[in-house]
C-alpha cells in the first residue's frame, strides 16, 4: 500500500517515500540527532512537497506501520519502568 499526500499549497499529489519525508525525523539520518527529541518526533510525520517545497504534517505516517511515533516512545518507557519495578521487587 503506497501512501500519497496532496499539498495544500499547490495541490500537487505525490508519493510519501524517503525522498519526500523530512530527514530530521526521528531515526531518519545522523543529522536528526542534532535536533531535540521533541523536534525529531514532530518531524517524523512531516513531508516536503517536491514541487513547491511546502512542509506539512501527515498524521497517517506511522512508526512500524501501526503506531504514532510518540506512542512508541511511551510504550518503550513503560516497558523499561515495568522491568525496573519487577527487578526491584524480585
Amino acid at each position: 500500500m503506497t501512501l500519497s499526500h496532496k499539498c495544500s499549497n499547490c495541490g500537487h499529489e505525490f508519493r510519501v517515500d524517503r525522498t519526500t519525508l523530512l530527514k530530521t525525523g526521528w531515526g531518519r539520518s545522523l543529522s536528526a540527532g542534532f535536533k531535540s527529541a521533541g523536534q525529531q518526533l514532530d518531524d517524523y510525520q512531516k513531508v516536503k512537497c517536491p514541487k513547491c517545497g511546502t512542509i506539512e504534517k501527515d498524521e497517517r505516517i506511522l512508526s512500524y506501520g501501526w503506531l504514532q511515533p510518540k506512542t512508541v516512545i511511551w510504550l518503550v518507557l513503560a516497558a523499561v519502568a515495568i522491568m525496573l519495578i519487577v527487578d526491584v521487587l524480585t
